[in-house]
C-alpha cells in the first residue's frame, strides 16, 4: 500500500475526490481515506499541522498500515526567488534513497535551504526509524517576496484541536483590518496550489 500523507484536509481534498472504492475512517486520532488511485491501493492520511502532531500521527500511520512508501505532500513557502508559486519540488535532503525510483518526474532543490514547512523533519524521523521510504513532495504556495499575514494565519487555525477557527479569525481581522487583504490574497492562492499538488501526486502514482 502507498501512503499519501498531508497536513491538512484542504491539501488532500483533490486526491481524495479521485479515489475509487473510497472509505473514510479514523485510526485513533488519525483521519484516513483508503481507496485506489491509478489502480494502486493507497491510504490518504491527515497528519495535522506542527511537528509534534505530525510525528504522533505519522507513527500511527506507519504502525497501522503495511506501507511500501510514504509520499508526504503539501504546501511550502519559498526561501529563494527562483522558486515560483504552484511549482512542485521534492525535498532532496529528506528523500529516502529507496524512494528515488518513485521520483522519476521531479524538480530537486539542489543545495541550501530553499523551501520551508513545519512537518517534514518530524515525519522523516518516524519513517526512517521504521525503514519506510519517504518522498517529501512540496508545492510552492507563497513566494519569497509575498507578505504573509502570519498573525491572521495563526488566528485562523486551532493547533490544539487541529481545525480551522473562523470565529477567532474574524475577531482578529476586526482588530487588525490591515491584514484582511494579505489574508485574502494568501487564501486565493491555495486553490491553484492544491490543483498543482494533486497533479504532482497523481503523476507519482503510475
Amino acid at each position: 500500500m502507498i501512503g499519501l500523507a498531508f497536513a491538512l484536509e484542504h491539501e488532500a481534498a483533490g486526491i481524495v475526490r479521485e479515489l475509487r472504492d473510497a472509505d473514510a475512517f479514523r485510526v485513533r486520532e488519525l483521519p484516513c481515506h483508503t481507496g485506489t488511485l491509478n489502480g494502486k491501493k493507497v491510504v490518504v492520511a491527515i497528519l495535522g499541522m506542527g511537528a509534534a502532531t505530525a510525528a504522533r500521527r505519522a507513527t500511527i500511520l506507519a504502525d497501522h498500515f503495511a506501507l511500501e512508501v510514504v509520499i508526504l505532500a503539501g504546501y511550502a513557502g519559498a526561501l529563494v526567488p527562483e522558486l515560483k508559486r504552484n511549482t512542485a519540488w521534492i525535498a532532496a535532503n529528506y528523500l529516502s534513497p529507496q524512494a528515488e525510483p518513485w521520483a522519476a518526474r521531479r524538480e530537486l532543490a539542489e543545495a541550501g535551504y530553499q523551501i520551508v514547512d513545519m512537518e517534514t523533519g518530524a515525519v522523516a524521523a518516524v519513517m526512517a526509524a521504521r525503514g519506510i521510504p519517504l518522498l517529501p513532495l512540496r508545492v510552492i504556495s507563497d513566494e519569497v517576496g509575498d507578505v504573509l499575514p502570519t498573525a491572521a494565519l495563526e488566528a485562523s487555525f486551532d493547533l490544539e484541536r487541529q481545525r480551522p477557527d473562523a470565529l477567532r479569525l474574524l475577531a482578529h481581522l476586526a482588530l487588525h483590518p490591515g491584514e484582511i487583504a494579505p489574508f485574502a490574497r494568501f487564501v486565493g492562492h491555495l486553490g491553484p496550489a492544491r490543483e498543482a499538488l494533486t497533479k504532482a501526486v497523481r503523476a507519482l502514482i503510475l
